[in-house]
C-alpha cells in the first residue's frame, strides 16, 4: 500500500502552499503523477479537464497552484474523469491509500501459471455471461510480445504490463491514457508525435528522469536503473482489456495467450 500524502511533495502543513524548490509545477507532474501511474497498474489515474490551462498560472494569478489528481480501482462501473478518490495536492489533509484488489492479485501473479485458471474453464465461464455484459480481464500472455503483436490480440488495450517483479509487488506497466494524455502536457511532457505507441512513451518518460529523482521514485517502489533497465527492452508480459466476452473470447483463443482473470463486469440492458 502507497500514501500519497501533501508531505511528499512538498507542501507546507502550516499553509498549504506548494514548495516549489522542493518540487517544481511540472517536474512534480512528470516524477510524481507518472510514477504514481506506472507502479499502480490496478488503478486509474487521472485529472481535471482544464489542469493543464492553470497547474502553473502563478505568472497570470500571482499564486502558486497544483491540480488535484483523481485516482479510482480501474473497475468498469468507474468513470475516470469522477474518480473515487481524489488528492488535493493543495491541500495537506488527505491521503489515501492505494490498497490491493481483485486485479492486484493478477497482475503480481503473472509468473505463477498455478495462480491462474485454464483457458478450457475460463472460455466456458465467459460464455455463460452472455452478451449484454461489459468485462474487464487481466491477459496473462504465453511468453513476453512486443507492443506490436501486443496490439495484435487487442488493438486498444488499456495497460500494458511489463516484467514481472516478484511476490506482492506490482509490475511497472504503462497505460493509455499516459499516451493520451502526453500531447497536453498532464504527466509533465509532450510526446505528440509518437503518441500511438505506448512503449515509446514510457521510454521518452524514462529518459527524461535523473539521478536526483531517486527519492521521489521510492515512494513508489521504483528507482531509476530498474526503469532504465525496462526501458532498454521492454517486452509485454500481460495486457489489461475492457471489452464484450464476444471480444474476450477471441483473444483467449490465440495461442500467445496463456491464460486471463476476470477482474470485474457490469450488466447493462
Amino acid at each position: 500500500m502507497v500514501l500519497l500524502s501533501a508531505a511528499v511533495v512538498g507542501i507546507s502543513a502550516k499553509t498549504g502552499r506548494s514548495d516549489r524548490q522542493s518540487a517544481p509545477c511540472e517536474r512534480f507532474r512528470l516524477v510524481y503523477m507518472s510514477s504514481l501511474a506506472a507502479a499502480y497498474p490496478d488503478y486509474n489515474v487521472s485529472w481535471s479537464a482544464y489542469d493543464h490551462n492553470h497547474v502553473c498560472f502563478d505568472e497570470e494569478y500571482g499564486i502558486e497552484f497544483l491540480p488535484w489528481v483523481g485516482v479510482s480501482p480501474r473497475l468498469v462501473s468507474v468513470n475516470s474523469l469522477r474518480p473515487m478518490y481524489t488528492v488535493d495536492l493543495a491541500s495537506s489533509s488527505i491521503t489515501p491509500g492505494l490498497g490491493p484488489w481483485r486485479m492486484t492479485d493478477a497482475i503480481q501473479s503473472l509468473e505463477n501459471p498455478q495462480a491462474w485458471p485454464s483457458k478450457t474453464e475460463l472460455i466456458g465461464n465467459i460464455k455463460d455471461l452472455g452478451v449484454e455484459v461489459t468485462v474487464k480481464v487481466v491477459i496473462r500472455l504465453a511468453k513476453p510480445l512486443t507492443e506490436a503483436k501486443a496490439r495484435g490480440l487487442a488493438s486498444n488495450p488499456e495497460v500494458f504490463l511489463f516484467a514481472p517483479r516478484g511476490d506482492d509487488v506490482n509490475p511497472i506497466s504503462w497505460d493509455l491514457s499516459t499516451v493520451s494524455h502526453s500531447c497536453a502536457g498532464r504527466r509533465g511532457f509532450d510526446f505528440c508525435q509518437e503518441a500511438q505507441s505506448a512503449v515509446a512513451s514510457f521510454q521518452k518518460w524514462v529518459s527524461l528522469l535523473h539521478p536526483s529523482d531517486n527519492s521521489a521514485l521510492g515512494i513508489f517502489g521504483l528507482s531509476l536503473s530498474e526503469l532504465q533497465e525496462q526501458a532498454a527492452d521492454v517486452r509485454i508480459h500481460g495486457i489489461i482489456v475492457q471489452d464484450s466476452p464476444e471480444v474476450i473470447l477471441r483473444i483467449l483463443k490465440e495461442p500467445s495467450v496463456a491464460s486471463a482473470s476476470i477482474v470485474d463486469m457490469e450488466t447493462y440492458k
